[in-house]
């Protein structure tokens, strides 16, 4: 990508004319313009993604097309939209160059060409006011296909089903040790949660109780010691790790793969009106419901709740904590809370 972003276009121009011929000149040359601006815009996008989410797509083991669509897209938008304004007209100018130092037939560089020779200013002028409008004109209709792309909401996919081992008892910490920057979180740690048990964890801030839940979803690895983690699970991280442009409905069908029962999971925790909003218009607390509910409708061996109850009051802490109840479904239950 450097060197085709560095070789100067009368260079390509030349060694194409040499290969080619004429006949594909100014669409090549337009292309390798167009193509390292792309590349990069392309990168940076991607490397732009929320760390978070995609922590959370790993998790739940969401499907590529979901993260593509619903986690990669939104980083991509900003970079893309305003690489594509510089670089469609960039493709136009190189590609017209092109043409004027190849001279095809029947083409805008070979009018460009013929005025030149005959000292035609208003030709000059007439083929410069074709490019302007049909550059503007191209731009905008890219930019337009492109922000439908973006608009597109396809149906989720389900996660293929794995074929695991069979159970192998209780999940287990044994001398788990884990620091960071020096700092000992976890020492000597050794704890078992039995299958279908449910365990809270309810020691002060800073002892460990998250990286305790990162652990066993398989996001940290301990410095020492050994960990039996759940093959499975279903994750509420201390944020909500939403996507926060999308509604509800599609952050739990993000997961589920189903649309309908993730719309019918919902209606238990929320009221119909807020399904379909957006989740950055929704409430800390309303936020705090949809992440709960994404991770019990996942298909998991192990819940692991961490804060489930932040920022809801004590009827909807209620209501969340009985939703748990009924629909655990008998799988092994850890809840780090300061309640």
């Amino acid at each position: 990508m450097t060197l085709i972003k560095t070789v100067p276009v009368a260079s390509f121009v030349v060694l194409l004319l040499i290969w080619w011929g004429s006949s594909f000149l100014a669409a090549a040359v337009s292309f390798l313009v167009v193509l390292p601006n792309i590349y990069i815009s392309t990168l940076e996008g991607l490397k732009a993604a929320d760390k978070g989410l995609l922590q959370m797509a790993q998790v739940f083991s969401v499907p590529l097309w979901n993260r593509f669509f619903y986690i990669y897209c939104p980083a991509l938008k900003p970079f893309l939209s305003g690489s594509l304004r510089v670089a469609l007209g960039m493709c136009w100018k190189s590609g017209v160059a092109a043409e004027v130092i190849g001279t095809p037939d029947y083409s805008v560089g070979e009018g460009l060409y013929m005025s030149k020779i005959y000292l035609n200013t208003a030709g000059v002028l007439a083929w410069t006011a074709v490019i302007v409008i049909v550059s503007f004109l191209f731009e905008k209709a890219v930019l337009w296909l492109f922000g439908l792309f973006l608009a597109w909401e396809p149906s989720c996919r389900r996660a293929q089903a794995k074929a695991y081992p069979p159970p192998v008892g209780a999940l287990r910490m044994e001398n788990v040790e884990k620091s960071y920057g020096g700092c000992t979180v976890l020492k000597d740690c050794t704890e078992s949660y039995e299958p279908g048990g449910i365990y809270y964890l309810t020691s002060p801030s800073g002892s460990g109780k998250t990286t305790r839940l990162h652990m066993l979803a398989g996001l940290i690895k301990p410095d020492g010691g050994r960990i039996l983690a759940p093959r499975s699970v279903g994750m509420v991280f201390q944020e909500d790790r939403l996507c926060e442009g999308y509604d509800a409905v599609k952050n739990v069908e993000l997961v589920t793969g189903d649309r309908e029962r993730a719309e019918q999971a919902l209606l238990v925790l929320l009221p119909p009106e807020a399904l379909h909003k957006p989740c950055g218009q929704l409430s800390g607390g309303m936020k705090r419901r949809v992440a709960v509910v994404r991770a019990v409708e996942a298909e998991s061996e192990a819940l692991l709740l961490d804060e489930p109850f932040t920022g809801l009051d004590v009827g909807t802490r209620e209501r969340v904590k009985k939703y748990i109840e009924d629909r655990r479904e008998g799988r092994t239950l850890i809840v780090a809370t300061h309640i």
